[in-house]
């Protein structure tokens, strides 16, 4: 009913948690009136508004840089942040005639991998939207936790919190306890054996990388650590981490070569997706096209929207795909490929493609840009500075495109095309967050591909770059203007 104050919404493990059944058009106001008497300043919201065509929780903030009211409540969305694991927003809590300095900031994070009924892909993927939550800033109140029913999934990340809190404390830990305990408190919380199932693994993943959380400004000291020689084993502690941690890790399958049937089911090409700080599948990481596979890889990067093209082969063995002088052009079966514009940079050719597609009689055009890398000779890595700045260049295409999704390519089993992509996920890590787990990530991108980040070198290449990402921020600042 409109007019009534009732909320579906529980105290959980002495009032640190607040859990919470998706906003909807009857109860909208009384959650934000909710947030504002208990001053609450942080939002956990674990589904998406629809999913599989159904409305699971209405959008109940304003759109960025607008205001709107509910009730008496007042919330301004002052900014919005992309990453790998989330959407970060901030708001500001006002009440209409109330005190004019009662005001404060809500940090509002939105996690956009978790599946209703389900789990998200990789634990790796909760350990990192985790962190953000905690290391929050000015967090003295309850922790409010939404999916849709309040139930599931808010029920499984309060018992992952709970439980790593615990683990952090030195603390025995309970699972089945700790869930009876949230079901006594708010009934159904954790619905699905395959989420109580999840709790176990992510606890895993934790005892495996959890202790390789570091703040971003410890980075530099961090890597000159673990580069020492443990003098009982004669191998460094980087080397452990690589052989010991990282290498061991359960291979997922998901080669896209491609097995997910439906219209992509003859695509004769092997590759990976992974995702990236501006989208879900932002990379597909794949081998340089042959004569055989090359009118495949372009029926793939059109079908699937991969119109950003990073290619790492030597200018002697450019792309067949790519023409070679302006205003060419090259006819692979029904595409006509033409170079309208080229432009050198320090670490790569950009060249803009014109694509007509004789669709059924049908001419289908598109435009694809294409990133030919001049920084990395087989067996001599690039300088941190350069291919930082390949990264950087490629952040500010994606800035200026509403096709956020990037192709990379190379013909020596992903190890460069892999490479960049860690990279270009970490930079924003670091450049965004207070605290990163490299360990974590380079494990996480070995179970998607292993012959990613293949040896204990490039695993030392990727903190090098790290370290210079940090330590020198000035001097990359003038090196990429």
């Amino acid at each position: 009913m409109s007019s009534s104050d009732y909320i579906n919404a529980n105290f959980i493990s002495n009032q640190r948690y607040i859990a919470c059944q998706g906003p909807t058009q009857n109860t909208v106001t009384d959650f934000w009136r909710m947030i504002w008497q208990l001053k609450c300043n942080t939002i956990v919201m674990l589904t998406d508004i629809v999913e599989n065509g159904k409305m699971k929780c209405m959008q109940y903030w304003p759109d960025e840089e607008h205001t709107e009211s509910f009730g008496n409540i007042e919330v301004t969305h002052i900014n919005t942040s992309y990453h790998s694991t989330h959407i970060h927003r901030r708001f500001i809590i006002s009440k209409s005639g109330g005190h004019q300095n009662e005001r404060w900031t809500i940090d509002h994070f939105y996690f956009n991998k978790w599946p209703d009924h389900g789990i998200p892909q990789h634990t790796e993927y909760i350990l990192e939207f985790r962190n953000a939550v905690r290391f929050r800033e000015g967090t003295t109140s309850s922790l409010v936790v939404h999916c849709s029913a309040g139930v599931g999934r808010t029920g499984t990340y309060i018992c992952i919190d709970i439980l790593l809190n615990e683990m952090l404390s030195g603390e025995a830990i309970d699972v089945l306890a700790c869930v009876t305990k949230l079901r006594e408190e708010r009934m159904h919380m954790v619905q699905k054996r395959i989420q109580l199932e999840f709790i176990y693994d992510v606890l895993v993943e934790n005892i495996l990388t959890g202790d390789y959380d570091i703040d971003v400004n410890n980075i530099p000291k961090e890597f000159s650590r673990i580069t020492e020689t443990d003098h009982s084993t004669r191998v460094s502690i980087l080397e452990h981490q690589f052989q010991d941690v990282i290498k061991q890790v359960e291979v997922r399958d998901t080669d896209i070569a491609l097995k997910e049937g439906g219209e992509y089911a003859n695509f004769n090409i092997s590759g990976v997706f992974i995702d990236g700080p501006s989208c879900e599948r932002e990379f597909l990481v794949t081998k340089s096209p042959n004569e055989n596979s090359v009118l495949e890889f372009l029926m793939c990067m059109r079908k699937r929207g991969y119109l950003n093209i990073v290619a790492f082969d030597s200018s002697e063995a450019a792309p067949m795909y790519l023409p070679r002088t302006l205003n060419e052009t090259v006819k692979i079966g029904p595409y006509l490929l033409e170079l309208i514009n080229v432009e050198g940079k320090d670490v790569c050719i950009h060249s803009v493609l014109k694509v007509e597609c004789d669709n059924n009689s049908r001419i289908e055009e598109f435009e694809i840009n294409h990133f030919q890398v001049t920084i990395w000779a087989d067996g001599n890595y690039p300088s941190s500075a350069e291919i930082l700045k390949l990264s950087d260049i490629l952040s500010a295409h994606q800035n200026e495109q509403f096709n956020k999704k990037i192709a990379v390519h190379c013909r020596k089993n992903f190890h460069k095309s892999g490479m960049l992509c860690v990279i270009h996920i970490l930079k924003a890590a670091i450049t965004s967050q207070s605290v990163v787990n490299i360990v974590r990530l380079v494990r996480l991108v070995k179970k998607i591909e292993p012959n990613i980040i293949p040896d204990c070198e490039s695993y030392a290449f990727v903190w090098k770059v790290a370290e210079y990402l940090q330590n020198e921020s000035s001097l990359y600042s003038n090196f990429v203007q």
